[in-house]
């Protein structure tokens, strides 16, 4: 099971006990259902797609998936929230961050600035983060 979200919809004052969202969720690259939570500390809802019955998507009905669900729409809030001015990268379970005191799409204008934020990614990546920004 490789699971990704896309198309995420999240709604942080509606989040109490969880988080408020809804969003397509793809296993193994193939969209396989639409996945949301009220935000109330209930479960996750899980809506199959393409004709699919509830006993398709039976499987991603548990603790472990739906902690990992809440992982990704939290990195996913991160990201949104932080990647305007930094780096937001990720190693293990832990989230960094690497602040600039401009934009990224202020440095990336520049090509002296542009090479040095490569650069800065390149030095995370081999000590082993993963850059989780969608604005690189």
């Amino acid at each position: 099971m490789d699971l990704t979200l896309k198309n995420i919809k999240y709604f942080k004052p509606g989040s109490e006990e969880t988080p408020n969202f809804v969003a397509s969720l793809y296993d193994n690259g193939k969209h396989v259902a639409t996945v949301a939570n009220d935000g109330h500390g209930g479960c996750n809802y899980f809506q199959p797609v393409n004709g699919g019955s509830y006993s398709s998507v039976m499987k991603y009905d548990n603790y472990n998936v739906e902690a990992e669900i809440f992982r990704m729409v939290y990195e996913y809030d991160a990201v949104t929230t932080h990647q305007t001015k930094s780096l937001v990268m990720k190693k293990g379970d832990s989230l960094h961050l690497c602040k600039f005191n401009i934009s990224i799409a202020r440095l990336k204008r520049s090509p002296k600035n542009k090479a040095l934020l490569e650069e800065h990614i390149k030095d995370y990546e081999k000590k082993g983060f993963t850059i989780l920004n969608r604005n690189i």
